[in-house]
């Protein structure tokens, strides 16, 4: 029998693991794109101001990754834990 507070645990750690795979690929993107950008550039080097102005981008990735999921993976999992044992 799952107890809630281990239905719980296991949602938090699937959130978890589901943010991780979001990060890793979301930061993969963005990091493909910004490549192809400077490929197709004249060769100019990114300047500290776009580089300044991706930061907050990465900020909110993770975050969503490694705080905003986990939460609703053990939300989920207390929620919906006590109904499947």
């Amino acid at each position: 029998m799952i107890s809630n507070l281990d239905s719980a645990a296991l949602g938090a750690l699937i959130g978890l693991l589901f943010g991780l795979a979001n990060y890793v690929l979301i930061m993969r993107l963005i990091g493909r794109q910004l490549s192809y950008e400077l490929t197709q550039s004249d060769g100019a080097v990114m300047d500290d101001a776009f580089l300044r102005r991706l930061r907050p981008v990465r900020r909110i990735v993770l975050i969503g990754a490694f705080g905003i999921l986990p939460l609703v993976g053990y939300w989920a999992g207390r929620m919906f834990g006590s109904q499947v044992s």
